[in-house]
């Protein structure tokens, strides 16, 4: 058949033809090479940003290093959750003993 004819494309209601088919899996396959190559990108510069600080090209004082930026955050999180679970304690005394404990607490210790 010629190339220009679309003869095995079925414009039939209810129903996919072969090329339709063939177009939505080659469709779903650049989706996923996309998706993968942007992961790939991402962890490429993190991989890269954390060789160059330990190499020295770099300065880690300045741009820090994607390792210790994560330990920075995670020991924050547990502090944030160490903090408001204390001022939740503290704030489940009845009235104005509670309030005055959670300030106490939180300001003057």
């Amino acid at each position: 058949m010629p190339v220009g004819r679309k003869a095995d494309i079925v414009s039939v209601p209810g129903q996919v033809s072969a090329a339709q088919i063939a177009y939505l899996k080659k469709q779903k396959q650049h989706k996923r090479f996309v998706k993968t190559m942007r992961i790939l990108i991402l962890l490429a510069f993190f991989l890269l940003w954390e060789w160059s600080v330990r190499q020295g090209w770099i300065d880690g004082f300045i741009f820090s290093s994607p390792i210790r930026i994560w330990k920075t955050m995670i020991s924050m999180a547990t502090m944030i959750r160490v903090a408001f679970c204390c001022h939740d304690r503290a704030t489940r005394l009845p009235g104005k003993p509670g309030f005055f404990f959670a300030f106490f607490k939180k300001y003057i210790l």
